[in-house]
């Protein structure tokens, strides 16, 4: 059922720092952030929390040697995190599903069971299956949907995503370094901005001496594609309160315009569109 009051609600995005390899070794290091992240996410009473894109594999090995079955350890692991302290968590890994290798962000629930899944869509040399379904998911605070990495650059992922009622689209990816950090962001604002959504990126940041190789970190952005929480080009936890609008606000005062209330915003754009004229983006 549809929430039909407003809704105020904690999100926590992760982004996981990759150490110098000759000090410590990297999946080690990375997993006590893991651990370390997770249970701060909890303290914190997240509602829903985001880990980077395949948090779980090693750098230099294949999608194939660090896939994991559905019933494997990093699945147990995170379902035990979602239970103990009942909040949703996004957990991309490599998966084996029905005999293919997925890049697949699961959706834990506050039960720790899986609620849902979503399978990259948009490979660039990735040697793994791609999927084919663009799912909205459905919590206790509104729905979600995913993008991962590659896939930001199609902008009508996003699009059909704002069409399916998503209230937060979440990002886990691997993108960028701080030299482009305001290309990154300007991608960020933008999904956020012209689908009138909350836009939630999960990145990785590294500890090596060569700057051009830094990613982004972890961002959450408003509907009006403000950054309300950053990471910056380091390892660490953001957190951020969010209001969920349901059902869209009428005008009230000047600050209801808009410009200025995202929930007005989304209702506009939604009745505006005129699909015959964009036929041509899905030939």
């Amino acid at each position: 059922m549809e929430p039909t009051i407003d809704k105020r609600i904690r999100v926590t995005t992760i982004s996981l720092a990759i150490p110098h390899p000759q000090k410590i070794p990297q999946m080690e290091y990375r997993m006590r952030q893991v651990e370390r992240y997770l249970n701060k996410a909890g303290e914190l009473k997240s509602d829903i929390v985001c880990l980077p894109e395949t948090f779980q594999s090693s750098f230099g090995k294949t999608p194939e040697e660090n896939a994991e079955d559905v019933e494997g350890k990093t699945v147990e692991y995170i379902s035990k995190k979602a239970r103990k302290y009942k909040m949703y968590i996004i957990a991309p890994m490599y998966a084996k599903i029905k005999r293919k290798i997925f890049n697949v962000s699961f959706v834990f629930d506050r039960n720790g069971k899986i609620i849902g899944e979503y399978r990259k869509t948009h490979l660039p040399d990735e040697k793994c299956s791609a999927g084919d379904e663009l799912p909205v998911i459905n919590t206790d605070f509104g729905k979600i949907a995913i993008l991962t990495c590659h896939d930001m650059n199609f902008f009508e992922v996003s699009r059909v995503y704002m069409l399916k009622g998503a209230d937060i689209l979440f990002w886990p990816t691997m993108w960028g370094h701080e030299d482009i950090k305001n290309y990154t962001l300007l991608y960020l604002k933008a999904t956020a901005l012209l689908n009138a959504v909350y836009v939630v990126s999960a990145d990785y940041a590294w500890t090596l001496k060569n700057k051009r190789k830094k990613p982004c970190g972890s961002y959450i952005l408003d509907p009006l594609g403000k950054v309300i929480a950053s990471s910056g080009c380091k390892g660490g936890i953001i957190s951020a309160k969010i209001t969920i609008y349901r059902p869209p606000r009428r005008y009230k005062n000047t600050k209801d315009c808009y410009d200025l209330n995202p929930a007005i915003r989304r209702r506009a754009l939604l009745k505006g569109r005129r699909p015959e004229l964009y036929k041509i983006i899905v030939e």
